[in-house]
C-alpha cells in the first residue's frame, strides 16, 4: 500500500511594481482603508495601512476578505538601490491551504493596478507520516547522522555536505531528532525536514493545515487535551526541557523546500533548461506537485550503501511517494473561516465533564448549568464539523467538474512553452525573424487554450 502524503505551498511572496498606488489606494497620512473589488466583482478586498514598518519597507498594508487577513503588502523601499515603485505581496499561511490562493493573489495584483514581476520566495512542502515503502522518518534522519561510512546503511546527500539538526537526547542515551536542514543557510534553495506536529503544538496551532492532512489521510495524533491543561509557563518549561515531544503520539513530518529569488526558475528536466515560474503555473495543483519533485530531485538526492564500499555505486533512495496519474493532494476549495472545526469546543466540553465528575457536592443548579453549557458546546462543535463536511463535498464536486478541462489545458500549455523555448535556444542572427515567428506561433497556441496566460520565457 502506498504511503499517504500531501504536497502544499506553505509560503508565497511575489514582487510587483506600481507607479500609481496613490490613485488606486491612497497615501494620506495615518491609517488608510480602501475597499477594492476583483475584475468580476465577486469578491471585495479591504486594504488597510498599518502603523508598522519593516527593515526593508516603510509602508505595510494588510489585505482582508470578510474580516480575515489574506495577504500583506509592503512598499516604499528604504534602500535607494531598489525600484521606488517596487512592492511585495505575501499571502497569509491560512490562504495558501485553499484552492483559491493563486486567484486571490491575481485579484489583489489586478485590483491595485500592480504589475507582476516574479516570485521572490516560495516554499513547497511534502507532509507524511512515513516515507515511501513505509520508511520511518525518524530512523532515516538518525541513520543519516550515525551510520558508519562506506558500510551497509551509510547514507550520503548529493551536493553540499553541510547539515544542522535539533533533537533531544534522553538520560538513557537514546537520540530523537526533531528537525534537520541540509546545505548552506545562505543558499537560495533550502532543504529541511522537521516534525510539523511538534511545531503546531509548541509554536502555533494551524487548524487549516490539520484539515488538509485529514483530507489526505494523514494521522496527527496529539494529546493536546492534557497539554492544554498546563499554564503558559509550564508549557514553556516543558518545551525548553524537550518534554513536549512526549505529547506527540503519531507525528506528521514535513519535508520542505524553500526557493528564494535567484532560485525561482523551474528546471525543465526534458531539456535541462530553465524557465521563469509564473502564477499560472502555480494555479494547478499538479504543477505544484511537479515543482516539489523537480526540486527534491536536486536538493534531496540521497544515496545509500547496500553493501557497496564506493560512494559512486551507492543506490538512489526513493523517499517520496508519488500518486498515480489524476490523483493529487486535496485541499479546501474556499478560505477557512474558522479558527478550528470544533476542537476548542470539545476541549471545553471535556473540561466541564471533568469538573462534573471530580466534584460530587455540586448543587442541582450548578449541575444544570454545566449540562446546559455542555449541550451548547456540543451543538456548536457539531455545526462546525457539519459545515466543514459540506465544504469538503463542495470542493470534491468542483474538482470533478473542472479537472478534465484543467488537465487538458495545462498539457497543451506546457508543450507550447517547451517548444517555444527550444525555438528560442536555436535562434541565430541570420534567422532571427523566422525563429521569433516560430515562438509566436507556439505562444498563440498556448493562449488559445488559456486566455490571459503569458508563456513567454524570461
Amino acid at each position: 500500500m502506498k504511503a499517504k502524503y500531501c504536497i502544499s505551498v506553505d509560503w508565497l511572496q511575489v514582487y510587483c511594481t506600481n507607479n500609481h498606488w496613490a490613485t488606486v489606494v491612497g497615501e494620506e497620512s495615518g491609517r488608510v482603508e480602501k475597499r477594492l473589488k476583483n475584475r468580476n466583482n465577486s469578491t471585495e478586498y479591504t486594504i488597510k495601512r498599518m502603523d508598522i514598518e519593516t527593515s526593508m519597507w516603510t509602508e505595510v498594508y494588510r489585505v482582508y476578505v470578510g474580516g480575515l487577513t489574506v495577504a500583506t503588502i509592503c512598499r516604499k523601499p528604504r534602500s535607494g538601490a531598489l525600484d521606488k515603485d517596487g512592492m511585495t505581496i505575501k499571502m497569509e499561511n491560512r490562504t495558501l491551504y485553499c484552492e483559491q490562493y493563486v486567484q486571490m493573489m491575481k485579484d489583489i495584483i489586478d485590483a491595485t493596478g500592480s504589475i507582476y514581476r516574479g516570485v521572490t520566495r516560495i516554499d513547497v512542502c511534502y507532509d507524511c507520516n512515513v516515507l515511501r515503502e513505509n520508511r520511518n522518518v525518524q530512523k532515516f534522519l538518525y541513520d543519516y547522522i550515525t551510520a558508519p561510512a562506506y558500510q551497509t546503511g551509510h547514507i550520503i546527500r548529493s551536493g553540499s555536505s553541510r547539515v544542522a539538526m535539533h533533537g533531544k537526547r534522553s538520560t538513557g542515551g537514546a537520540m530523537v531528532i526533531n528537525s534537520m536542514r541540509w546545505g548552506s543557510p545562505s543558499s537560495s534553495i533550502g532543504a529541511y525536514c522537521y516534525n510539523k506536529s511538534l511545531e503546531l503544538l509548541e509554536v502555533k496551532d494551524k487548524p487549516w493545515i490539520r484539515d488538509v492532512w485529514s483530507k489526505n489521510g494523514l494521522i496527527h495524533e496529539v494529546d493536546d487535551i492534557t497539554w492544554n491543561k498546563y499554564s503558559d509557563r509550564q508549557k514553556k518549561s516543558k518545551i525548553e526541557d524537550g518534554y513536549s515531544l512526549d505529547y506527540i503520539h503519531t507525528p506528521v513530518w514535513r519535508f520542505e523546500i524553500s526557493i528564494k529569488a535567484g532560485g525561482n526558475d523551474i528546471l525543465n528536466i526534458d531539456t535541462g533548461e530553465l524557465y521563469r515560474i509564473s502564477l499560472d503555473y502555480l494555479s494547478v495543483q499538479e504543477r505544484v506537485e511537479d515543482l516539489f519533485y523537480i526540486y527534491a530531485g536536486k536538493v534531496m538526492d540521497f544515496r545509500i550503501s547496500n553493501g557497496q564500499t564506493r560512494i559512486r555505486y551507492y543506490n538512489k533512495m526513493e523517499l517520496f511517494e508519488r500518486k498515480e496519474e489524476n490523483a493529487i493532494s486535496e485541499r479546501p476549495y474556499r478560505l477557512s473561516k474558522y479558527a478550528d472545526t470544533g476542537r476548542t469546543e470539545k476541549i471545553c466540553y471535556n473540561k466541564l465533564e471533568e469538573i462534573e465528575q471530580k466534584y460530587g457536592d455540586l448543587a442541582d443548579g450548578q449541575l444544570h448549568s454545566i449540562q446546559a453549557a455542555k449541550d451548547l458546546l456540543l451543538t456548536i462543535s457539531g455545526l462546525k464539523s457539519e459545515v466543514v463536511r459540506m465544504k469538503r463535498e463542495a470542493a470534491y464536486l468542483n474538482n470533478v467538474m473542472s479537472y478534465k478541462t484543467i488537465t487538458q489545458e495545462n498539457a497543451v500549455y506546457l508543450e507550447a512553452v517547451n517548444e517555444a523555448w527550444k525555438a528560442k535556444r536555436n535562434i541565430e542572427p541570420d534567422s532571427f525573424y523566422c525563429a521569433v515567428t516560430e515562438i509566436g506561433d507556439y505562444v498563440r497556441k498556448a493562449v488559445d487554450y488559456r486566455e490571459g496566460i503569458d508563456p513567454l520565457i524570461v
